[in-house]
C-alpha cells in the first residue's frame, strides 16, 4: 500500500487530537495455555500501554511448590493433596518427539516470548515507534507469589515491584491484569499495610492506592481477593469479568455466534497468524499442532468438551479482554467499564459501589441468535410470575418471548433446583416427601413434583432433613453378597436398603459397612443380589428416609420412589399480567445475552490481531494500518425535541477508502428506547432527542469508520448525548401604540404652458408607521389648485398606491401621485398654483 496522508474531506482541517497518557498496566499470570497465548498477542499490542511489570503468579490451576516436598491441598477445589501443580517454567521442550533439555531450570518461558519478540522488533518498531524494547520489557518480569494457590505470606520480587509501582510518586491509575490468582497483588498490598498502618503516613498512603490501583480480574482463581483485598482495602475498584471472557476461552464455541466462529478456526488461524509471521506467531499454541507445554502436560481443556475442535483452532486467550480494555479504539471504555468495548461491557455492582462486573445483569442484544428457557410450572392468564428452568436468558428490563407474549421482567429471581429422586413412595393425599437432598427447596416456593402430565405443583411449608442415599460403584451381578457403593455417609449395619429403580428393584439389609469407592471394601448385605445391576445404580437407605420435604396442597396423584423432584425456585415477576394462560414447558426466548457485549467485537478484534501479525514480517509501507477517527464534540447535552448533530472525520494512514456508519449503542444508555439516526451512512449524521427522554438520560452514538485495506481495520469515535431540560424563560417589553405618517419632499410640477392641453403628472411618497391591528390612509378633498385670486378650470387629482393594512407595519413607502389637466382654451394667470392637502393615517384597531 502506497504511503500517505489521505484527507477525506478537503473542506475539513483536522487538528492532531491530543496524546493522552497511555495506561500504566502490569500483567500477572499463572502460565497456563490460555495465558502463554494470550501474552504471545498481547505483545502487539504492548505498544498501546505502558507495561510496567511483568509477573509470575499462581493460581488455583497452577503453582510451583516449595520445593520441600510440602504437601497442599487446594482451598478451593480440594483433592488429593499435592507437591506442586501444572506449573510450566520454560517452552523450550514443547515438542515430544524431538529431543530436548531445557536448559533454564527457573521461571523463563515469559523471557523466552519477549526473545522471539525480539527478532521481529524492528521490523515492528516501523509500524510503531513506541513499541518497547526487549530489553526493557525483560528488565520488568520479576517472580511473584507462586509456590502455592493463594499463597501470600512472604514478600517477593513480583510483589516487591506491584509494591513500588503502587507507591510511586505517578497519580495516573495502575491496571492490574489478574489472568491467575490475585495473591501476589494481594501480598503487595499487605506489604503497604504492614509498614505504613499505624503511622502518621497510613491515611494518605491507604488513599493513594486506592485510587491508583485498578483490578481487572478473570475469574477469582484464589481466595486472597476475598478473603484479603476486599475486607482491607474496599475501595480498590475492580472490573469482574466472570462471564464475557468465555468468548476468546475454552468455550468460544458455545458462546461466539457461528456467523463469527470462522474467525476462530484454523483456515483463519492458518492464512493470518500460524503460518509466514515470524518465531513469535509461530510459537502460538493451537488445536492439534502435536505440542506439549512441559509441566503443563493436560490437554488444555480442564474436563471440558471442545468437540469439535478441527487442526490448529483457537485454544484459549480469557485473559485477552483485560488488555483490551486499555487499548484506545475510540469507544472510550476506559473512561467508563459500563459503556463497553473491546474488553467487554460492565455493570456496576448492586453491592460495591467500587465494583462493576459481567454477571448477572450485563446483556446485549444478540442479533444472531436466541437463547431459551421454558416454563415450568403452569401460569394462569393475568399471572405477574413464571417459574423458569433457568434465568441464563433472562435480564431485569429485557423484553422476553414468553411462547406468544412479550413481557419484560421486573425482577429475576432463581430457576428450578436440581433434580432429586424421591426416597419412598408416596400416596394420594400425602403431604410430605422423603429425598436424598434437600438442596433447593424454600419455603413458600413451589416444587416440580413428576413431569409432563403427572406433574403436580404444591408449595412448600416446611423444610426437614434429607434421606440417606448413594449409588452403586461398578456393576454387580446374580448372588452378589457385598456391593460397591459410592459413599458409606451414614450407612449402618442392620439398615434396610433398595437397590435400583423400577423393575429392577430390589431390598436387602447391611450386615457389614467397609469403605467407599469401586476398590474399597464395600457394604455387606443379605439376603444376596437376586438381580443384576449396572454401575451408578440407586441405592437407598430406607432405614433413614429424614423428615422431608413437607407441602401443601395434598397430592392428587401417588408418585412412585425413584420419582424426580426439585425446587421450583422464585421465578421471574413480569411488569405487565399475561394475557393468556401459559402451560408447563412453554419456550421462553430471548436475544439479549450474557456473553455477546464482548462476541460483538470478536470480528473486528480478530482483524486487528492479523494486521499486526503483518507488522512483524512486513514494512510499512506493505501492510495496512488502522484510520484514525475523530469527532468535535464527543460529549452534549441536548433537550426532547432538539435535533442532535453528529460529526466525524477519518484519516487512513495509507490512502485506503473508509465507509462512515453511525449506530446507537442502546445497551450502554441510560435512556431506555431508540432513536433515528439520519445520515447514518455518512460522517455528518443527526438525530432527534425523543420526546419521551427523562433529564439525565445518556444516549449512546457510535461512529464506526472501516478502512478497505486487508485486513480491513475498524476504529470508532463515542458520543455521549446526556438530555437536558427545556426550561421556559420570560423576557418582553412594551409597544406604545403608534400611528406615523411621513411625507417626502413636496411635489412640484413644473411650469404649465398655456393654450396646449396636456395633463401634468407629480410624485412624492408617504412612510408608514402602524401598531395597530388595521391602518387606514386617506386625503382630503383636493379642489382645485389657486394662484390668489384665479384657479386651474380642472380639479387636481390625487391617487394612492395603498390605502389600507390588516396588520401591523414599519416604514412601508407608499407612493402618492398628483394629476392636473390643462386645456388649450384654459386662461392662466402668470404665478405659482398651489393647493394644501391633509393626509390622515387611521385605525379601528388601535
Amino acid at each position: 500500500m502506497k504511503r500517505l496522508l489521505l484527507l477525506l474531506v478537503a473542506a475539513l482541517v483536522l487538528a492532531a487530537p491530543a496524546q493522552a497518557a497511555k495506561p500504566r498496566t502490569i500483567l500477572t499470570t499463572d502460565g497456563e495455555v490460555d495465558d502463554i497465548d494470550t501474552m504471545i498477542r498481547w505483545f502487539l499490542y504492548a505498544n498501546e500501554m505502558e507495561p510496567v511489570g511483568l509477573v509470575y503468579s499462581s493460581s488455583q490451576w497452577h503453582w510451583k511448590g516449595d520445593g520441600k516436598g510440602t504437601l497442599y491441598t487446594s482451598e478451593t477445589r480440594g483433592g488429593a493433596p499435592r507437591t506442586s501443580l501444572r506449573w510450566v517454567r520454560g517452552l523450550e521442550c514443547d515438542r515430544p518427539t524431538v529431543p530436548c533439555t531445557n536448559p533454564n531450570p527457573d521461571e523463563t518461558w515469559i523471557q523466552e516470548l519477549i526473545d522471539l519478540y525480539g527478532q521481529s522488533y524492528d521490523t515492528l518498531k516501523q509500524h510503531d515507534p513506541s513499541y518497547p524494547t526487549p530489553a526493557h520489557l525483560k528488565s520488568l518480569v520479576r517472580i511473584g507469589n507462586i509456590e502455592f494457590e493463594g499463597e501470600m505470606a512472604k514478600d517477593t520480587a513480583g510483589s516487591d515491584l506491584i509494591k513500588d509501582v503502587l507507591l510511586d510518586n505517578d497519580p495516573s491509575p495502575v491496571y492490574l491484569q489478574i489472568w491467575g490468582g490475585t495473591n501476589t497483588v494481594a501480598r503487595a498490598l499487605k506489604s503497604i499495610e504492614d509498614q505504613y498502618k499505624g503511622t502518621p503516613q497510613w491515611d494518605a498512603i491507604y488513599d493513594k492506592v486506592s485510587k491508583k490501583a485498578v483490578i481487572y480480574t478473570v475469574l477469582d482463581q484464589d481466595i486472597t481477593y476475598n478473603r484479603y483485598v476486599l475486607p482491607n482495602w474496599p475501595k480498590i475498584r475492580v472490573i469482574y469479568n466472570a462471564d464475557q471472557f468465555w468468548s476468546f476461552a475454552y468455550q468460544w464455541r458455545s458462546r461466539v455466534p457461528l456467523e463469527l466462529r470462522p474467525y476462530l478456526q484454523g483456515p483463519w488461524m492458518r492464512e493470518n497468524i500460524l503460518t509466514g509471521h515470524g518465531p513469535l506467531m509461530a510459537k502460538y499454541y493451537s488445536y492439534g499442532d502435536g505440542r506439549v507445554i512441559p509441566g503443563d502436560e493436560s490437554d488444555h481443556r480442564q474436563g471440558l468438551d471442545m468437540n469439535p475442535a478441527t487442526m490448529n483452532d483457537f485454544i484459549s486467550e480469557g485473559d485477552t479482554p483485560a488488555y483490551l480494555h486499555l487499548m484506545d479504539t475510540g469507544l472510550r471504555s476506559l473512561d467508563n467499564p459500563t459503556w463497553g468495548g473491546w474488553g467487554g461491557r460492565f455493570t456496576q455492582s448492586p453491592t460495591n459501589a467500587y465494583r462493576v462486573e459481567d454477571l448477572p445483569n450485563t446483556r446485549d442484544f444478540n442479533p444472531y441468535a436466541v437463547t431459551t428457557t421454558t416454563v415450568t410450572t403452569p401460569a394462569a392468564a393475568g399471572a405477574t410470575s413464571i417459574n423458569v428452568a433457568s434465568v441464563g436468558p433472562i435480564g431485569v428490563g429485557l423484553p422476553i418471548t414468553i411462547g406468544t407474549q412479550t413481557r419484560t421482567p421486573a425482577t429475576v429471581g432463581t430457576a428450578q433446583g436440581a433434580n432429586t429422586t424421591l426416597l419412598t413412595a408416596a400416596a394420594v393425599g400425602a403431604t410430605n416427601i422423603k429425598v436424598p437432598s434437600i438442596n433447593g427447596f424454600v419455603v413458600g416456593q413451589k416444587i416440580l413434583l413428576n413431569t409432563g402430565a403427572g406433574l403436580q405443583t404444591p408449595t412448600v411449608t416446611e423444610i426437614g432433613t434429607a434421606g440417606v442415599a448413594t449409588a452403586l460403584a461398578g456393576a454387580h451381578v446374580v448372588g452378589a453378597t457385598n456391593i460397591k457403593v459410592a459413599s458409606v455417609n451414614n450407612l449402618a449395619v442392620g439398615d434396610t436398603l433398595t437397590v435400583d429403580n423400577g423393575a429392577n428393584v430390589e431390598t436387602v439389609t447391611i450386615t457389614s459397612v467397609g469403605t467407599a469407592g469401586a476398590t474399597g471394601t464395600g457394604v455387606g448385605i443379605t439376603p444376596a443380589l437376586a438381580l443384576a445391576h449396572n454401575n451408578n445404580a440407586a441405592v437407598r437407605d430406607q432405614s433413614k428416609p429424614g423428615t422431608g420435604i413437607t407441602f401443601t396442597p395434598a397430592l392428587a396423584a401417588a408418585q412412585a420412589m425413584n420419582t424426580g423432584v426439585r425446587g421450583a425456585g422464585s421465578g421471574v415477576t413480569l411488569t405487565e399480567p399475561l394475557s393468556e394462560a401459559v402451560p408447563a414447558g412453554t419456550v421462553i426466548s430471548s436475544n439479549w445475552n450474557t456473553t455477546y457485549p464482548q462476541t460483538r467485537w470478536v470480528d473486528v478484534i480478530q482483524n486487528d490481531w492479523a494486521a499486526r501479525a503483518d507488522w512483524l514480517v512486513k514494512s510499512y509501507d506493505d501492510a495496512n494500518h488502522a484510520p484514525t477517527v475523530t469527532t468535535p464534540h464527543p460529549d452534549m447535552v441536548f433537550a426532547p425535541g432538539q435535533r442532535v448533530a453528529l460529526d466525524g472525520a477519518a484519516l487512513d494512514p495509507d490512502g485506503d477508502a473508509v465507509t462512515f456508519k453511525w449506530w446507537q449503542y442502546y445497551e450502554a444508555d441510560t435512556y431506555a428506547g431508540r432513536i433515528a439516526i439520519d445520515g447514518a451512512a455518512t460522517r455528518n449524521a443527526s438525530f432527534v432527542v425523543p420526546s419521551d427522554a427523562k433529564p439525565g438520560d445518556t444516549i449512546h452514538a457510535i461512529l464506526e469508520v472501516k478502512d478497505a485495506g486487508t485486513p480491513a481495520l475498524t476504529k470508532y469515535q463515542r458520543v455521549v448525548v446526556t438530555v437536558g431540560t427545556n426550561v421556559p424563560g420570560t423576557v418582553g417589553g412594551t409597544v406604545p401604540a403608534t400611528l406615523s405618517l411621513t411625507l417626502g419632499a413636496p411635489a412640484t410640477f413644473g411650469a404649465f404652458t398655456p393654450g396646449v392641453e396636456k395633463e401634468y403628472t407629480a410624485t412624492t411618497d408617504a412612510t408608514v408607521i402602524s401598531t395597530a391591528g388595521d391602518a387606514a390612509l386617506s386625503v382630503s378633498a383636493p379642489g382645485h389648485l389657486t394662484n390668489g385670486a384665479f384657479s386651474m378650470p380642472e380639479p387636481l387629482r390625487v391617487e394612492l398606491a395603498k390605502t389600507a393594512w390588516t396588520a401591523p407595519v414599519s416604514n412601508e413607502k407608499v407612493g402618492v401621485t398628483f394629476k392636473q389637466l390643462v386645456k388649450a382654451g384654459d386662461a392662466l394667470r402668470t404665478g405659482t398654483y398651489a393647493k394644501t392637502l391633509t393626509f390622515t393615517l387611521s385605525t379601528t384597531a388601535p
